[in-house]
């Protein structure tokens, strides 16, 4: 099995870390044109990449929202849209504020809901599409302390579901792939040096995943090879939610 994505533009929202841009290195070495945003800014071998585009944004703010969708309009096509943007406010449900919940919604729901309009539309003129939105295990399940997070990601996953319903008469496949605990600056940003060791003694295979692991199976997901896999929840955690 050899991925050729040659021709291919891809859309990467949250390209400039963890999954995301592990994702976005992938498809840039097997020759996809990779459009993404971020509100980092990616390293110096990434930019001179003459198939990569970046652009500087921040999803909070509803006018940066309104410019990525002005560039994603402005693109002959778009041949893959994975949906890797998003953030966790650990806090209490009884502790919570609406301003909290409001930014984790938008960030992890809302704004991947307007630009997957846009895609979706330009998709369906060329009858050839994948959708991937990088989910969660909370989204399934649940943690104390991630009631707003949790509630994004299910939202997030119900929207796979209704997409791959109504986009499968344009040969457009949409599914979710929801990674366990994984190794990213947001796993280490909401878990202390306590949790990180007790999450990883609980997990069957003992250790958290790589980046490069979930990324490997999203270029699956989004490649020629996935003819028939549509609508599906894809949990990725090393066995973590069967105990």
């Amino acid at each position: 099995m050899e991925f050729n994505f040659n021709n291919k533009t891809v859309f990467i929202s949250g390209g400039t870390k963890g999954i995301g841009k592990k994702i976005t290195e992938y498809f840039l070495d097997l020759g996809a044109n990779v459009v993404t945003f971020g509100r980092s800014e990616v390293d110096n071998n990434t930019v001179l990449n003459t198939n990569f585009t970046f652009y500087k944004l921040d999803l909070s703010v509803k006018s940066s929202v309104n410019k990525i969708i002005s560039k994603i309009d402005s693109l002959d096509k778009i041949d893959i849209c994975i949906n890797c943007a998003g953030i966790n406010i650990v806090n209490d449900f009884i502790d919570s504020s609406i301003d909290e919940f409001e930014k984790v919604f938008t960030i992890n729901f809302t704004r991947h809901y307007e630009i997957l309009q846009i895609i979706a539309k330009k998709m369906s003129i060329e009858n050839y599409g994948y959708i991937l939105n990088i989910g969660s295990i909370w989204s399934k399940f649940t943690r104390k302390g991630r009631v707003n997070y949790s509630i994004s990601k299910s939202a997030l996953d119900s929207l796979t579901r209704s997409l791959a319903l109504e986009l499968s008469q344009f040969n457009i496949l949409v599914n979710t792939l929801s990674p366990g605990f994984t190794e990213t600056e947001l796993t280490f940003n909401t878990n202390s040096k306590k949790d990180i060791d007790q999450i990883c003694e609980s997990i069957p295979l003992g250790r958290m995943a790589k980046t490069n692991e979930i990324a490997e199976f999203a270029i699956f997901l989004c490649s020629d090879f996935n003819k028939y896999i549509n609508g599906q929840n894809i949990i990725i955690d090393g066995g973590y939610t069967s105990i």
